[in-house]
């Protein structure tokens, strides 16, 4: 097998020859932001969407920011490099080196650039069948935490969430907030059906707001005709719920069927999941089919 291409500060190369630098800001601090994208025939989903998010969080964090049609440029150029069809791209974006002291960044900062790919289907059919299972993690959520809100680098509370989960042989952690409120999960948004309207946690929760969450409630209501709603949830909102379901750029929807050991619903994908599923997978087949 041929060893992948990443975009690294310009060039196009072999992934093993990106070597960031020893005083990288990304690598000392997490002074750094990421995004990552479903590549469906060759073209990334929410492109657009993801690259200003990204934008976004390098403005808040003051971090050097390449510019969007320079990354665009980049984000083809790793796809044709590697010939992926039907894969994954991550897109991560540091301040570069760095002072002894992160603030004032100098002037003419360069940022480090890297863009990664990962080819065929990121997760298989059977799991969107069976649905997935998820425990609370154990410590809250800051929701006054300004990282919350960024898709930035500092990632080790959700991989630790992550863990918690993996450890009790499920696929993922849902995280609550420190009012007690439902938030995310590590690496997804969650969304319920409770008989009547689709319900997601509000972002002033504290939680990223994914592309993939705002996609779906969008086409909930103008493709499906089931209303949606962002509103403040808890554990027992829940554990009542008919559906429950998880969303990423990479996982798509994926039906969320136990919680803590507790059946969600009936215990397995329902009739809404497989409406949503099915919207989802023509708006993914019109734009890129």
């Amino acid at each position: 097998m041929n060893e992948l291409i990443c975009y690294f500060n310009g060039k196009l190369l072999p992934l093993s020859e990106a070597a960031v630098s020893a005083d990288d800001g990304g690598l000392l601090y997490g002074d750094g932001i990421f995004e990552t994208m479903r590549i469906y025939k060759t073209r990334p989903f929410q492109q657009e969407a993801h690259l200003k998010r990204l934008q976004e969080g390098a403005v808040y964090l003051d971090l050097p920011f390449p510019g969007i049609n320079d990354l665009q440029t980049a984000i083809g150029d790793v796809i044709r490099a590697n010939a992926v069809e039907e894969g994954s791209l991550r897109l991560s974006l540091t301040g570069g080196k760095c002072r002894r002291f992160l603030w004032p960044r100098p002037q003419q900062q360069e940022p480090t650039v890297l863009i990664t790919v990962r080819d065929g289907i990121p997760y298989p059919e059977h799991l969107y069948k069976q649905g997935c299972n998820a425990v609370t993690v154990s410590f809250p959520r800051n929701e006054a935490s300004p990282l919350v809100r960024i898709k930035s680098l500092n990632y080790m509370e959700n991989m630790l969430g992550k863990r918690e989960a993996l450890q009790q042989d499920c696929s993922e952690g849902i995280f609550l907030n420190t009012k007690g409120e439902i938030t995310e999960g590590t690496i997804s948004n969650l969304i319920l059906f409770n008989g009547k309207t689709l319900l997601t946690p509000a972002a002033s929760c504290g939680l990223l707001p994914g592309i993939t969450r705002s996609t779906v409630l969008s086409m909930t209501r103008e493709s499906l005709g089931i209303p949606a709603e962002e509103r403040v949830l808890y554990q027992k909102d829940l554990m009542q719920a008919e559906e429950a379901f998880l969303t990423a750029s990479i996982m798509e929807i994926m039906p969320l069927v136990k919680v803590d050991g507790q059946k969600i619903g009936t215990g397995k994908p329902g009739v809404v999941f497989k409406k949503l599923q099915k919207e989802y997978r023509r708006l993914t087949f019109l734009n890129y089919g």
